[in-house]
């Protein structure tokens, strides 16, 4: 059969005292763990006293609050930051632009663009941190999940193509509008598909039939009400276990130093509950990551009728 790693094998063989919220597939469901080495008097066998609790659904609305407080608290910091860092770098955009309109060397021409192009990128970054603090004023509407998947694609293809990952897509027909701000969810389905880049170039450094992204989308029901899946899975490097409970962390990130803010999914996580969704990620490490963004359908349309 297919090799897993068990997250829970992992925790064990590390024999230390741990209490983690986890997904365990092998039991369908997400556990609050406790593991406990106990010590032994007779002989040198090792035992661990694991107690495993299903979390109730209060339990895991309960860690949701906790998140969005503290996503609130990094956003009031945040726009702080952002905004105190925005002055000066629209100051040097500014100079770097005149220097660029006067008669430069070569070699001048080439800093004034690297200035230029540096400058953009920390404009970005604040962006996104201005992003983490604030409700965006558009409002939802019905928006056609199928147009704007391939309208995110369109505005990445060149990038993909350049670095030999295919694209898969499976939309399921005739889906009925969900009902979000379209311009929010781009922005999470652009850094998702930034993220499944970054891993499938670690992983493949040579040309691969597995180096490639699937997008699914699909007609789902949760609690009697209908949503719309996306699905988006890249066969890259995966996520471990100890990593995957963390990934949502403002700041946290597991890109080298320098490559990476810890602010992408964060921002998609709060993205997708201001527009009444739900987003997970499962992953296998060195086998494959899926993010799942459920969205919520127009209301008014009856589920058997669609």
């Amino acid at each position: 059969g297919q090799k897993h790693n068990c997250p829970l094998l992992t925790l064990l063989k590390k024999g230390k005292s741990r209490i983690l919220h986890t997904t365990l597939n092998g039991l369908r469901g997400e556990y609050l763990l406790t593991l406990s080495p106990l010590t032994r008097s007779i002989g040198s066998e090792k035992a661990t006293l694991l107690v495993a609790r299903d979390m109730t659904e209060e339990e895991r609305l309960h860690a949701e609050a906790i998140r969005a407080s503290q996503l609130a608290s990094i956003g009031e910091l945040a726009a702080g930051v952002a905004h105190e860092i925005n002055n000066p770098i629209n100051g040097i955009l500014n100079y770097a632009q005149v220097l660029e309109d006067l008669e430069l060397s070569k070699a001048g021409e080439e800093i004034t663009h690297r200035i230029i192009a540096e400058s953009r990128r920390i404009e970005g970054i604040v962006k996104n941190l201005l992003d983490l603090s604030r409700h965006s004023s558009e409002n939802p509407e019905p928006v056609n999940m199928q147009e704007l998947l391939l309208n995110c694609l369109d505005l990445v293809k060149h990038q993909l193509h350049e670095e030999e990952i295919r694209i898969e897509t499976d939309f399921a027909p005739r889906l009925p509008p969900a009902f979000c701000n379209g311009s929010q969810i781009k922005q999470v389905v652009l850094n998702t598909i930034s993220n499944s880049r970054y891993a499938l170039n670690q992983k493949y450094q040579e040309p691969s039939p597995d180096k490639k992204i699937s997008l699914k989308t699909r007609l789902i029901t949760r609690k009697d009400k209908p949503y719309i899946r996306i699905a988006i899975t890249d066969f890259g490097t995966g996520i471990q276990a100890h990593v995957l409970e963390k990934v949502f962390d403002p700041f946290y990130s597991t890109k080298p130093h320098g490559e990476g803010t810890g602010l992408g999914l964060s921002i998609s996580y709060g993205l997708v509950r201001d527009n009444g969704g739900h987003i997970r990620i499962l992953s296998e490490p060195d086998q494959f990551t899926t993010i799942r963004i459920d969205l919520p359908v127009v209301q008014g349309v009856k589920h058997g009728k669609l």
